[in-house]
């Protein structure tokens, strides 16, 4: 064994496999576990060095007695496709213990890029002042290698990001020719490093896809090892379908699936968990590899224009703000709006969190129905002369699912955790609008809250959905475990103080209780203070 360079000492092992803990040395050398020893000392936790005498000598050196040491946490389900490239450090997410992202979710991935989808895809960097100097897969991952990233990244190709390319914002099926040059992006992604593909069923151009075009591109590729992450066709009244959507896919395409962010929202639909839920596990039992994920909240968040019918998004942002503009069209959509969301009953649940614009900045952080009444108009009216006067720039949070069914997800064994969520920091371009709490918060929630407070879950089970499990799913076959010859991510906290801080109100807040992260062998968050290191990595199936 090489000499370590950092030892982990005195600490409660939860190794990720979902087993009771065990005390014990973690070795660490050349950014790899070099290997598990019994605890030599047993030692306050107040001091970062071991007592003289039987203890392993090391340049560096954690105190980890009366912490738990586990894996680093995998974010299954995130958001920072552009954010990694804005602040490369990932604040919100490594304080949180995760070490690795997964991106490109929801069928939206900054690459492949052409004329066609340009424009549309990078309508955000012109804020950030940033220079998309790519156009392939490749060179996406590219981009971030050199950005230098805190954490480790892997990308799913979006198929929105996929058809846009192809066929812009049109709404209509695939020509054959357009069918082959999708299958064709799709091959190429997975060829470069990306390691499934994901879909966003409720969004343009997503939305416009039938079943078998899914099913086609699932196929591509799950024939280079990939799988088949969604959002699927509906989270509402829908979402019993959409989950035999999903598994259909899954069927006839041999893809793996993952059933992103799952849940039943709003109020008529709470309890359809326990069918969607059975409806996997029936899978499953069939041999199909179906499984999910979840962010611990009850509130979703996502664009405001998500409220306007699909066809309003045809051909584009200019297209839907011509359509917003035409007073016949207008009220037409407005009466569209009003019929599913006063039927929903939904418009108290809708908060707005960001906008691009200085003149509504005093919008973010209130309800549709106040804002509302104060301009005069019926919501769907208020919603539509938002989009308007943003540009179709705006995004919302939506308290509309059950705490009952939060819970229940979260017990399925077949569940991950997944922040849907975004490297941010409450500092700099990322700390502009008000976020989903989701962003700093998700992982010490679940440990915290749900499972050393509320004991809805085994705290090593809580670990084990946060690490081997995705892991599995990801074909990372050195990442996920405390395990010799393991990559060295780590994890080091304190179950007894563990816990989110960042609230609705009061997002930007970073949670206690996660005392050290360590990314590939190297010392990243020391005490709660991130230390600056850069030593992320992009990950393909092998996890380098």
């Amino acid at each position: 064994m090489p000499e370590p360079d950092l030892v982990i000492s005195g600490g409660l092992v939860y190794d990720g496999t979902g087993r009771p803990p065990f005390r014990a040395d973690v070795l660490v050398a050349r950014g790899k576990i070099a290997a598990i020893r019994p605890a030599r000392v047993e030692s306050s936790a107040a001091s970062d060095s071991c007592e003289p005498g039987g203890s392993y000598p090391a340049p560096g050196r954690i105190n980890a007695a009366g912490l738990a040491v586990c894996p680093g946490f995998i974010d299954i389900h995130s958001h920072s496709d552009k954010s990694l490239l804005i602040n490369p450090l990932a604040e919100s997410k490594v304080r949180q213990g995760v070490t690795t992202e997964v991106i490109g979710n929801c069928g939206y991935s900054l690459a492949p890029l052409t004329d066609r989808n340009r424009g549309a895809m990078l309508g955000e960097f012109e804020r950030h002042s940033l220079d998309a100097g790519w156009a392939t897969p490749g060179e996406y991952l590219a981009a971030l290698e050199v950005a230098g990233i805190s954490v480790n990244v892997l990308a799913l190709v979006g198929h929105g990001a996929v058809r846009s390319a192809v066929m812009g914002y049109e709404m209509r099926r695939p020509s054959e020719s357009e069918m082959e040059s999708m299958k064709a992006l799709v091959r190429q992604a997975l060829d470069e490093g990306f390691v499934g593909i994901s879909s966003g069923l409720i969004y343009p151009p997503g939305a416009y896809a039938t079943t078998g075009e899914l099913v086609e591109l699932a196929r591509e590729a799950a024939r280079h090892g990939g799988f088949y992450a969604s959002h699927i066709r509906g989270e509402r009244e829908q979402v019993v379908d959409a989950v035999a959507e999903a598994i259909e896919i899954g069927r006839s395409s041999g893809a793996a699936v993952q059933i992103s962010h799952h849940k039943a929202a709003g109020r008529p639909n709470w309890g359809k968990v326990s069918e969607t839920l059975a409806m996997i596990e029936r899978a499953r039992n069939e041999g199909l590899d179906v499984t999910a994920d979840q962010y611990p909240y009850t509130a979703s968040a996502t664009s405001l224009s998500a409220v306007l019918p699909g066809w309003v998004h045809a051909g584009g942002r200019e297209a839907a703000l011509a359509r917003l503009r035409d007073p016949a069209v207008r009220a037409r959509i407005e009466a569209e709006v009003e019929a599913r969301e006063g039927a929903m009953r939904g418009w108290d649940e809708i908060c707005i969190t960001a906008v691009s614009s200085e003149g509504n900045r005093d919008l973010v952080g209130r309800f549709i129905t106040g804002i509302a009444g104060e301009r005069g108009q019926s919501p769907a009216v208020a919603v539509v002369s938002v989009l308007l006067e943003e540009r179709m720039s705006a995004d919302m949070i939506r308290f509309s699912i059950s705490e009952e069914g939060v819970r229940e997800v979260m017990k399925r064994p077949f569940v991950m955790v997944g922040s849907d969520g975004t490297a941010l920091a409450p500092y700099g371009p990322l700390s502009r609008d008000r976020p989903h709490p989701r962003s700093y918060g998700t992982f010490p929630r679940v440990l915290g809250r749900y499972a050393v407070r509320e004991r809805v879950i085994p705290l090593e089970e809580a670990i084990r959905k946060m690490t081997s499990l995705p892991a599995a799913r990801l074909g990372l076959r050195h990442r996920g475990l405390i395990r010799e010859g393991y990559a060295a991510d780590v994890v080091v906290f304190d179950p007894a103080a563990v816990i989110d801080t960042a609230t609705f109100e009061h997002p930007a807040s970073y949670p206690e209780g996660i005392e050290y992260v360590v990314v590939n062998g190297k010392v990243t968050v020391a005490r709660g203070s991130h230390l600056g290191e850069r030593n992320g990595m992009v990950l393909g199936h092998s996890g380098r």
